[in-house]
């Protein structure tokens, strides 16, 4: 276990847990009714970090970032990258914010920026 806090205790090295009992440090999927949705986008929606409400409404119509990315012909660093706050922010392309609304409802008010 490289890297992991260690601890020698009768010539054993036991990894150090959380320093408080019973701490939740597990981050939480998003909140998707996913009933009747293929594998790829049960995992993806309980494993999403982010509660952006574009990628929620994707769930809901059965897509992940993967596939919407493949959908749109960009690669998924990018895509997830329109669903990020802050520093990590891209500005969606004007034509795919479009493309989004139409098709999946997704309103331009969600996007945090708008490429022109």
């Amino acid at each position: 276990m490289l890297g992991a806090p260690t601890t020698v205790a009768h010539g054993r090295i036991k990894p150090l847990g959380l320093k408080k009992p019973g701490a939740d440090r597990t981050i939480g999927g998003m909140d998707v009714d996913t009933t009747g949705r293929e594998v790829s986008v049960k995992v993806g929606a309980g494993r999403a970090t982010r509660k952006h409400p574009a990628q929620r409404t994707l769930y809901e119509n059965g897509r992940t970032i993967s596939s919407i990315a493949k959908e749109l012909n960009e690669g998924r660093p990018r895509v997830n990258a329109w669903f990020a706050k802050g520093e990590a922010n891209r500005p969606i392309p004007a034509r795919h914010a479009q493309y989004l609304l139409e098709k999946y409802g997704i309103p331009l008010s969600a996007w945090a920026r708008i490429a022109d």
